[in-house]
């Protein structure tokens, strides 16, 4: 039995006859300890989503659907992420009201209405979804929006108020709209080593002993030795 139902149990069991007042309160502290490993503004809005731990949610984002923020990423304020499934990776973040939509209205019908005043909103079945995936380390600047089906590499920049229409490579950096490459970040060969590297499975404590490395210029890399310590990494087990 998970650790948390046996002392939710025991909580239950020590409260006295009747005491609803007592039990919420057991119940609350509980819950409270199970979620420090995250941080949600309280006037986020979060419906069918998994934090990876040491997440951040700041005030008013809404994220709803069925989504899934890798651990240690950072979600802006004001940030819509709605929809179907919609995928972040470990140390990704974004910048105020950015907007992952991973459903969009049929265009292949007569209306593309879907609200409550036809058969109390039963049109919304009719609305498409394609999965957006986003990988780690991903940076998303202020009010850009990322549109359904899209694919956005590792070490990817998405600049401030892009529309991104299309898949983005890893390590690329877009802005515009609709979005287009502006640049590489680096060449093949380092977004190659970066990416064999796979720093990001590391835990955040373990990083942050690890500055040098992290703040390596990439000129002076050209294999994944380079990149990491000379140490076997362990993916950190995301919590749900």
């Amino acid at each position: 039995m998970p650790a948390a139902l046996k002392a939710l149990r025991r909580a239950l069991a020590a409260s006295p006859l009747g005491g609803l007042v007592g039990s919420l309160v057991a119940i609350r502290r509980i819950w409270d300890r199970r979620l420090w490993q995250n941080t949600v503004a309280r006037s986020a809005v979060l419906n069918g989503t998994s934090l990876g731990g040491e997440c951040y949610v700041c005030s008013d984002a809404v994220l709803s659907g069925d989504i899934a923020i890798g651990a240690y990423s950072l979600i802006g304020v004001g940030n819509h992420l709605i929809g179907g499934r919609i995928t972040v990776g470990r140390f990704c973040q974004f910048g105020p009201h950015v907007g992952i939509y991973a459903t969009n209205h049929n265009l292949g019908i007569a209306t593309i209405y879907t609200g409550p005043a036809i058969a109390a909103g039963a049109l919304r079945k009719e609305m498409t979804s394609e999965p957006v995936e986003i990988g780690h380390d991903v940076w998303i600047g202020h009010g850009a929006i990322v549109l359904p089906g899209v694919n956005v590499g590792t070490g990817a920049v998405i600049g401030a108020g892009s529309v991104v229409t299309k898949d983005v490579p890893p390590y690329v950096i877009v802005a515009g709209n609709p979005a287009r490459e502006l640049k590489a970040r680096f060449e093949p060969s380092r977004v190659e080593a970066l990416l064999e590297s796979r720093w990001w499975e590391r835990s955040g404590a373990e990083l942050s002993e690890r500055l040098d490395w992290l703040r390596t210029p990439l000129t002076r890399i050209s294999s994944a030795k380079t990149v990491t310590p000379q140490t076997e990494i362990v993916p950190v087990r995301e919590k749900r």
